[in-house]
């Protein structure tokens, strides 16, 4: 939402509006501008890009749906005045820009602030990462989400070119997780294979559904600082950056891992690079403005563990609509929006439930296992009733959480099998982090969630009263709720408990 009717294009606004921005003694998120421009190879440009990412964000809702809170008030924000400004010092070395980039970061370190830089050229890093080595005691792992390598030792006479960031933090003696590469030159495959680097390609975040859970098992420090070349992600998401590259991560690919790795290790700081805006279009600017308070929100979030962390930005069940259902116990999810997902299937798509709703009037969430008994009891059953309500705006998704760690029978690849062997008339997902199991609340094989258009649960637990007997159903209770919520009639009980097996957590 704009709050600012008619922008100056010159000026530096503050991180999401004047009206948010705090003074820098109270902040706990300080934005730091680093407009530098000086070793880019093709498309020019990044050096606007904290300006217009800037002034892009002024366009943002406070609210995050996501998250269902306002993150900007619920810590306080400052922007900093821009650093290593190539308007003003158009001549500047990008050795000398690292050593300023260092002094001007490390202050804001020692005053316990977080910080979020936004680049200007991905060079900017290395000065950043020295400055987190420099007030950090203990050891941290630097996560580069990115299309590039960014290895090379030198380029273009420059050992400080924006190619050769990641370089630079290697020689720090520091571990480093590159995410998303699909792009990078001999000398760089070369080193990664001399020095057993661990990297998650751009091949594997495509095509194979534990890449995240492999990314996590790759950080072997308990923090980290993330960096994000914004040519990581797709360039049909973001296009206006300086070295596009097809492939990348997704808009929910990228929000994923990185609420992951904020809930799975101590983020220390992150930056937003490359942002290099076309004359055409603002979706760029305002893709990555949103990627930075996605960011923000996550460290909101995060911060709820750490101790005497002020317990406010946690997601909080939204207002049941007269048509809706109550919660009839505290632990049950029922009355509160279904945890968005997007993961991918046996037939080789990806489902995003919000993209599903949009088709459907209900749909029933069901976590299976392909070994677990009462799966096999009811498989018919599951079946049986998506073939009676399907021509009435109603679809099960089926949900595999099951550790394959712990069971190999659960692997993707066993899931294919099972879903040919029984031939299954609904969608069968893989949830390899196990976060929209959380997300749910799921415990149990098969335990069923049953949303609204709206994506509110209505209805939890068993499928019928009689797993063993089918003839001897007296309550058929999945079938009911169907038929009520289709009819806009109320769901009792909305809550029921639930027969099946334990599901399988990682260990």
């Amino acid at each position: 939402m704009s709050r600012t009717n008619t922008p100056d294009l010159n000026a530096w606004l503050p991180f999401i509006g004047a009206e948010v921005d705090q003074p820098y003694a109270l902040a706990e998120v300080v934005i730091v501008p680093v407009p530098y421009e000086m070793t880019t190879t093709y498309r020019q440009g990044c050096q606007r890009g904290p300006q217009v990412l800037l002034q892009a964000s002024d366009q943002l809702e406070y609210y995050d749906a996501e998250l269902r809170c306002e993150p900007c008030f619920e810590l306080a924000i400052h922007t900093q005045a821009p650093i290593a400004d190539s308007h003003a010092q158009p001549e500047l070395p990008p050795e000398v820009m690292v050593e300023q980039v260092q002094a001007a970061i490390a202050p804001l370190l020692t005053d316990g602030k977080f910080v979020i830089a936004l680049g200007g050229e991905h060079s900017i890093t290395a000065g950043i990462v020295a400055a987190y080595q420099q007030c950090c005691p203990e050891p941290f792992t630097v996560v580069q989400i990115d299309a590039h390598g960014d290895l090379r030792d030198h380029y273009e006479g420059s050992r400080y070119n924006h190619a050769c960031v990641m370089r630079r933090v290697l020689d720090m003696g520091l571990p480093i997780l590159p995410i998303g590469i699909r792009s990078l030159c001999r000398e760089e495959a070369d080193l990664i294979a001399a020095r057993a680097l661990p990297v998650i390609w751009d091949e594997q975040v495509a095509h194979d559904p534990d890449w995240l859970e492999a990314a996590l098992a790759h950080i072997p420090t308990e923090q980290i600082f993330i960096t994000i070349d914004l040519d990581g992600l797709a360039p049909t998401l973001l296009p206006g950056v300086g070295t596009p590259q097809p492939g990348g991560l997704s808009w929910h690919q990228t929000t994923r891992l990185l609420r992951r790795l904020f809930a799975a290790r101590r983020v220390l700081g992150c930056d937003v690079m490359e942002l290099a805006p076309t004359a055409d279009s603002v979706v760029s600017e305002f893709v990555a403005a949103k990627l930075v308070y996605k960011l923000v929100g996550y460290h909101a979030l995060n911060r709820q563990a750490l101790p005497g962390s002020p317990q406010r930005c946690l997601p909080q069940p939204p207002p049941v609509p007269a048509s809706g259902t109550m919660r009839e116990t505290q632990t049950s999810p029922v009355g509160q929006y279904a945890p968005d997902f997007e993961l991918p299937s046996v037939d080789g798509e990806v489902y995003h439930l919000t993209r599903y709703r949009e088709n459907y009037q209900a749909l029933g969430i069901v976590f299976m296992g392909n070994n677990c008994p009462f799966v096999q009891l009811y498989i018919d059953r599951l079946q049986q009733l998506q073939r009676d309500f399907a021509e009435q705006g109603f679809t099960l998704i089926g949900i595999n959480a099951n550790a394959a760690t712990e069971a190999a029978t659960d692997s993707f690849e066993s899931m294919k099998h099972f879903a040919a062997d029984t031939l299954l008339n609904f969608p069968y997902l893989r949830d390899p982090s196990q976060d929209v199991a959380r997300g749910f609340g799921a415990q149990y094989t098969p335990e069923v969630f049953l949303l609204n258009q709206a994506g509110i649960i209505c209805y939890q637990g068993a499928i019928d009263d009689n797993p063993r007997n089918p003839a001897a159903v007296k309550r058929h209770h999945l079938r009911e709720a169907i038929a009520a919520l289709l009819a806009g009639q109320a769901i009792a009980p909305s809550v029921t408990p639930t027969t099946g097996s334990a599901l399988r957590w990682r260990r």
